[in-house]
């Protein structure tokens, strides 16, 4: 289960980024037709939310990385990252 806690005062407003995991294409490499179904994510959720925190949690079927992005209105500002790979 994928977790981040973000700090921030205000409204929130905030965007969730999975990465998973996938091949990548190398130069001079022979093209293969794509047989990787995308990853399936449950939730997101907000647990834990208090006057200056929110927890984001949410689960995922392949291991992923996974950053949220938020602030106070749509261009958001902050962001907090987990580059180890959960599911």
């Amino acid at each position: 289960m994928s977790r981040l806690s973000c700090l921030q005062t205000g409204s929130w407003v905030a965007i969730l980024f999975i990465l998973l995991l996938l091949p990548v294409t190398v130069a001079g490499a022979t093209a293969q037709e794509d047989t990787i179904a995308p990853g399936i994510i449950s939730g997101p959720q907000v647990e834990e939310v208090t006057g200056l925190k929110a927890t984001i949690v949410w689960e995922t079927d392949e291991p992923a990385t996974s950053i949220v992005e938020y602030g106070l209105d749509e261009s958001y500002g902050e962001s907090e990252e987990d580059v180890e790979l959960v599911t």
